[in-house]
């Protein structure tokens, strides 16, 4: 091991650890989290090993022309095998293009991710432009060339936008760093901002940025309510994100799309903390190694690291495809992290002086006095927090997990509201508790208990769709329905929630056996629809009434159906049948 990358190599392996610890004792399901631990931990191992293992410029080289090949290759075979996979979110004009050049006839190959691809591209693509460059006979250099173009159409048939913005952001970044042209620096700047405004301005751009930014404010709500633990590992998120974060039963995403909120899911706060540290002692170490000028492989390695750290900020699969997204990461880590000892090292030097030019002693230092200060001022807070943390993985646990009998089940929403109850002791107005203890409660249909508890959540986090929707649902079941509909309008598609109104309406009325509950579904679906006649959600809401007992409210809209539609002979009929009785 040499001692010149021990920050790096330390923070590598507090990273790798932190989804040892946490990786899996917060997941629902630790079937689930394995298999990508255990990624981590290969992918950990590739920063050793590559960042150890080049031991001379000649051997790095020979591992950065091997790592564009298989780039190269990954490359290929999507390009080749591209009509076949039937992508629905590119474009016509790159569908055609890539029905082109699918000149393969089709083997039948898993699924590639197109985001997947592309978050692999980007990082090799620098190292493709280096080798060019670096390369002194044309065979060499033609073969490098081809190598770049097919990596360049790979990720252009991907239409990932989060690439696209990576790879333009990068470009400028290089000519900012790494030329001393007043021209370049300016056309740099100049590119940048054309790119911004390029996405900011336009529609599609723009309805991208709006989506991504949706998407990241649930799921930091969600991550908030594990903040020190994380959900764990794995395909946790989806059934996490689409039961608390947005209160429906199905999967929405497969993930968050962000690659710091994967880590902090993934792997808690000590996870995401020993990140984002790893990432700024890695830049610093670039920033050392830069004033060496280091041969150009070291630049194409934490460029390539900074195209994919970029992307990742919109999209990111580390955690999906980890063995090979994740690895291709740490090596492109080890590979700047084993040029810049190449660099750097002598063997007189003082190894010591080295470290503290690099690694950021002092952010450290301040940092943790920070962080016992925030404990300090803050511990009623972050106790709070710690306690709707083991409530939140107490309910998921207790509801999501496969395994469990009806029991256990039991046992852990009772585990879970104990310790939600804790934190509101400690914190009467922490919105985290409030929210997951009111929708608690609804879901044990305990509604009257709900609604304050959400009401105090709402003050707090307005914009919230668990709590918005949780606060409606528990107006709505309470019979408070003026209020349920308000408050379901403030969803981001009114719409679609009538709708999923109507199959409430159903399953209470016929699979549940609670007519009265139907009806209330019924009636503020309408309620959110001013001005909609809709003859058949009507009869449901007046049969539904009527079963209830509710017989006065039943008549109301069975005369309503008759104003509406005065031959309609079902209403008709009801009512003769609640005057005669």
């Amino acid at each position: 091991m040499h001692r010149l990358l021990l920050p790096i190599d330390a923070l590598v392996t507090l990273f790798v650890l932190t989804a040892v610890w946490l990786g899996v004792s917060s997941s629902y399901d630790p079937a689930l989290s394995y298999p990508v631990q255990l990624g981590v931990i290969v992918s950990g191992g590739v920063y050793l090993a590559v960042a150890h293992g080049l031991v001379t410029w000649r051997i790095a080289y020979v591992f950065g022309r091997l790592l564009l090949l298989a780039s190269t290759a990954a490359a290929a075979v999507f390009i080749l095998q591209f009509a076949y996979q039937d992508y629905v979110e590119v474009p016509a004009i790159i569908e055609r293009i890539g029905s082109l050049t699918t000149l393969l006839p089709n083997l039948n190959l898993a699924w590639q991710h197109p985001n997947a691809e592309a978050a692999f591209m980007i990082g090799t693509i620098p190292l493709g432009v280096v080798l060019i460059v670096t390369s002194r006979r044309w065979l060499w250099r033609s073969l490098w060339i081809v190598c770049t173009l097919v990596c360049l159409y790979a990720l252009l048939l991907t239409f990932s936008r989060g690439a696209m913005v990576g790879l333009g952001a990068t470009l400028c970044i290089a000519g900012l760093v790494l030329s001393k042209k007043l021209i370049v620096r300016v056309g740099a700047v100049a590119l940048l901002i054309g790119g911004i405004a390029a996405v900011a301005l336009t529609s599609a751009g723009s309805a991208w940025v709006l989506s991504r930014w949706d998407l990241y404010r649930n799921s930091l709500y969600v991550a908030g309510d594990y903040v020190l633990t994380g959900i764990g590992l794995g395909d946790t998120f989806p059934l996490v994100y689409s039961r608390y974060g947005l209160l429906i039963q199905v999967p929405q995403l497969t993930y968050p799309h962000n690659l710091l909120l994967s880590v902090w899911m993934g792997q808690g706060l000590p996870g995401l903390v020993i990140f984002l540290l790893l990432i700024i002692t890695f830049y610093l170490f670039v920033r050392r190694v830069l004033r060496s000028q280091p041969r150009r492989l070291f630049h194409a390695g934490w460029l390539g690291v900074t195209a994919i750290l970029i992307h990742g900020l919109f999209d990111s699969r580390q955690y999906i495809e980890v063995l090979w997204l994740m690895g291709h990461l740490f090596a492109l880590i080890g590979l700047t992290a084993a040029c810049g000892r190449l660099a750097l090292w002598q063997p007189e030097e003082d190894v010591p002086k080295v470290f503290r030019r690099y690694f950021p002693n002092r952010l450290v230092a301040a940092t943790a006095i920070a962080a016992v200060i925030a404990v300090i001022l803050f511990n009623q807070e972050l106790l709070a927090a710690w306690h709707t943390n083991q409530g939140a993985l107490a309910e998921t646990h207790a509801e999501l997990n496969p395994t469990l009998r009806a029991a256990d089940r039991e046992a852990g929403f009772r585990q879970a509201q104990s310790l939600y109850q804790q934190a509101l002791a400690i914190n009467p107005v922490w919105p985290n508790a409030n929210r997951r203890m009111g929708n608690l409660y609804v879901k044990a249909e305990d509604f009257a208990q709900a609604v304050p508890l959400l009401e105090q959540a709402y003050r707090a986090e307005p914009a919230n769709i668990a709590t918005i929707k949780g606060l409606a649902l528990a107006y709505m079941w309470n019979g408070q329905l003026e209020g349920a509909a308000e408050g379901f309008n403030l969803l981001p598609d009114p719409a679609r929630m009538a709708e999923e109104l109507l199959t409430w309406g159903y399953w209470r009325t016929n699979e549940q056996d609670q007519p009265l509950l139907g009806a209330y579904a019924y009636e503020t679906s309408q309620l959110m629809l001013p001005g909609n006649v809709s003859i058949p959600v009507w009869q449901a809401a007046a049969d539904a009434y009527r079963a209830a007992g509710e017989l006065e409210r039943a008549r109301q809209w069975y005369e309503r159906i008759l104003a509406e539609a005065p031959d309609n002979t079902a209403a008709r009929q009801a009512l003769a049948e609640l005057d005669d009785a």
